[in-house]
């Protein structure tokens, strides 16, 4: 039986060998003088109005034939591949990171004092506290149900700029040692401008996590809790370094 894929070289011109060996990058990137050979081109997709094509080459740079693909298979080929970060973001949002068809927005909560309950036995009442709490990075999964939450002594600058600065710990509980949030049973927004009302709504626990969240209280956060409960700021020195804005990036492209 024949190939049905049809072969379509009269259709789209050809790229002769030379032409091959002018357009390779390692040339365009290094003097003449490195004498480096060029990158062989193996194959070209075209985009027309209706259709795109992949064009294949032999080593010798000589086009042998092209096949139609689909647009909506050529973007998942490509999708995984691509890493995207831009600037273009509302006044609260910090980067925006999309590695193939996971996006995560980072955005920031001010510092601010927050009601909080913990619960830890469904037949005993929760302990509420009014916490003055240092701001905040939240960083949601676009319909992923992703959310890790870091703090912050100041307020990053956003997209790349802000890689150097310093994220820490949250000091509260329901958060894991990488910073993603133990939602438990609770409703949790797909907004990330609600994710910080939702995330101090819920109860807190304190039989699982909350170690290492508190310089002076590193084994019982609580204890902090009741320190500052009622008080007007939080007290930065005790904040405990987490990662970089710029390794929370990278970690996130790693994310599925």
């Amino acid at each position: 039986m024949s190939d049905p894929t049809p072969h379509i070289a009269e259709d789209i011109p050809s790229i002769d060998a030379t032409s091959v060996e002018e357009l390779s990058p390692f040339e365009f990137a290094l003097p003449a003088e490195c004498e480096a050979k060029s990158d062989r081109l193996c194959f070209t997709i075209s985009c027309h109005e209706e259709m795109a094509y992949v064009r294949r080459y032999r080593a010798d740079g000589a086009f042998t034939a092209a096949r139609p693909i689909d647009f909506g298979d050529l973007v998942a080929i490509l999708a995984p591949e691509v890493d995207i970060d831009t600037d273009l973001l509302p006044t609260d949002a910090l980067f925006y990171v999309r590695r193939g068809r996971a996006e995560f927005d980072a955005v920031w909560v001010a510092p601010r004092r927050w009601d909080v309950l913990v619960r830890d036995r469904l037949e005993r009442p929760p302990r509420a506290y009014r916490l003055p709490l240092p701001g905040l990075v939240f960083v949601c999964g676009r319909g992923s149900g992703f959310l890790a939450v870091y703090a912050a002594a100041e307020r990053p600058q956003p997209g790349p700029r802000g890689d150097a600065a310093q994220l820490y710990h949250c000091p509260a509980f329901n958060v894991h040692d990488n910073g993603t949030v133990c939602k438990g049973y609770h409703h949790f927004s797909d907004d990330p401008a609600r994710v910080a009302d939702d995330f101090f709504g819920s109860y807190f626990a304190t039989e699982i996590t909350g170690r290492g969240r508190s310089r002076r209280h590193p084994d019982d956060l609580e204890a902090l809790w009741r320190e500052i409960d009622g008080q007007e700021n939080y007290p930065l020195a005790d904040l405990v370094p987490h990662m970089a804005v710029g390794e929370l990036r990278r970690w996130l492209k790693g994310v599925r």
